[in-house]
């Protein structure tokens, strides 16, 4: 399970569907994180309370899992795939390379 792979997608690919709101992004890291650099339209939902707001997350459109580098965010998305999610994926590299790709004013902890 730990080390099966789950579909990703960088924040340079997504960026064009974020904009135009055909994507959800749902940020997994923690509050003091999200304070210091945040992708503004995304929805804010801590990794450990993802079970207790999983009917937040949309089933009708793809979303994408954010976290810091990509790691905590691959296994909140393998949890939601094996939970019937079959829309999600992880945003590889995180906000660190939404930061270096697509906004240098960014800076995440």
């Amino acid at each position: 399970m730990f080390g099966s792979k789950v579909p990703s997608r960088t924040p340079e690919e997504i960026l064009p569907e974020f904009s135009s709101g055909k994507i959800t992004i749902i940020d997994v890291r923690e509050a003091r994180e999200i304070d210091a650099a945040k992708v503004e339209g995304s929805i804010f939902i801590r990794m450990n309370d993802i079970p207790y707001n999983m009917d937040k997350i949309p089933k009708d459109r793809p979303v994408g899992i954010l976290c810091r580098s990509g790691n905590r965010s691959a296994n909140v998305t393998r949890y939601l795939r094996e939970n019937g999610f079959d829309n999600v994926f992880n945003i590889a590299g995180g906000i660190k390379r939404w930061a270096v790709k697509l906004d240098p004013s960014l800076n995440p902890i």
